[in-house]
């Protein structure tokens, strides 16, 4: 698997579904194209939370492993940024779950965190924090609570949401920005955790 990009050649166009193409059939040269184009995008997002180079870096490694692994199975008609951006948010959440049973990986991110972001030993447990947040959208406003629900539980769209419930786009985006921040107060007071693994779990909601 090559991921210098000094290596690539030209058979392969720059196009997402030309370089997709490439990584179907097995060409390398067209992997280290897709590789150079996406790993800063993928690294500063894992960057984001996981709070150390080092673990971004790993994060980012994987993803594009379980690419090359599975690049047979690669659909070139649908987005290849949304479906990398998907695997990452797969591994950020793993590696979350894993800080809260590894020590080692654990002390990393807690000391690349501010003091502020500091959990204590037993605070990580993550089906609780979900079930918590189940009991925060249950008690928003009927029709805020359909909105954040198609949008962080189903993965729709604001355009689907506002054409399925009949309400403008920005009526979508406002109810999801309130009840976004509802649940992270509720999950702040009542689960004890810190705004930023508040919004680590709404962005990782549609794909538990």
């Amino acid at each position: 698997m090559i991921l210098n990009s000094s290596e690539a050649v030209d058979n392969h166009s720059d196009d997402e579904a030309g370089l997709v193409s490439g990584v179907i059939d097995g060409d390398e040269r067209a992997f280290a194209r897709v590789y150079e184009k996406y790993h800063r995008h993928l690294y500063f997002f894992a960057l984001k939370f996981v709070k150390s180079e080092e673990l971004a870096g790993e994060v980012v490694h994987d993803v594009f492993l379980k690419v090359w692994e599975n690049r047979r199975r690669l659909n070139k008609e649908l987005s290849f940024r949304g479906y990398l951006l998907t695997i990452c948010k797969n591994h950020v959440l793993n590696l979350l779950k894993r800080a809260s049973m590894e020590t080692s990986i654990k002390a990393e991110i807690l000391r690349n965190c501010p003091p502020s972001h500091v959990e204590t030993e037993d605070s990580i447990h993550y089906e609780d924090y979900y079930q918590f947040a189940l009991r925060a959208i249950e008690q928003l406003p009927p029709q805020r609570q359909l909105v954040f629900k198609m949008c962080r539980i189903e993965g729709r769209s604001y355009d689907e949401v506002a054409a399925a419930l009949g309400i403008s786009k920005g009526t979508v985006r406002d109810h999801l920005f309130k009840g976004s921040r509802y649940v992270k107060e509720y999950l702040s007071v009542h689960a004890g955790i810190t705004l930023h693994l508040t919004s680590v779990f709404l962005l990782m909601l549609p794909y538990r």
